[in-house]
């Protein structure tokens, strides 16, 4: 074999090794469970809904909304979706209670090194002229979270069963 085809060989050999080591990073790190956070906002009819939307911040975009490369990640969904969804229910569930008047303007989370997620929900409500603050606030048990292992509602208390019946 001549020296040309050597290098060549060698340079083919070093890209496909640098792709397959780059591609083994992304799937390492798009896959790992982590509880990084966008804001969602939404108005539905007089309503203003500014809420947390959890998941890993390589899938997670402006909005909420999650993308991945080959779909990398996207088997942990479930995952974020025990954190995402009460929390959601209870924003839709107030905008239905008081007509469309509610604003969640604010909210506040703490994660306190991956064992638990506290997020607390802010706002007011229009009750018939009447103006009521608006604060819950969920504790989610996240240590060693998985889909084997889902995020638990540790604050959950019978009149969530109200907005989230699961």
């Amino acid at each position: 074999m001549n020296r040309t085809a050597k290098i060549l060989i060698i340079a083919l050999t070093a890209v496909v090794l640098a792709g397959a080591v780059t591609f083994a990073v992304l799937y390492v790190n798009y896959n790992a469970v982590s509880f990084d956070y966008v804001s969602r906002q939404s108005h539905t009819g007089n309503s203003y809904l500014n809420i947390p939307v959890f998941g890993n911040k390589l899938m997670l975009s402006e909005g909420g909304n999650y993308s991945a490369p080959f779909d990398l990640g996207m088997k942990n969904l479930d995952v974020y979706d025990a954190v995402n969804s009460p929390i959601y229910a209870y924003a839709v569930f107030m905008a239905g209670k008081y007509k469309d008047g509610v604003q969640l303007t604010d909210y506040e989370v703490n994660n306190d090194g991956g064992k638990t997620l506290t997020v607390t929900l802010k706002g007011s409500a229009d009750n018939g002229g009447q103006t009521v603050k608006i604060e819950k606030v969920f504790v989610f048990n996240i240590e060693n979270a998985s889909l084997d292992n889902l995020p638990a509602w540790t604050n959950r208390t019978d009149e969530d069963k109200e907005f989230y019946p699961i």
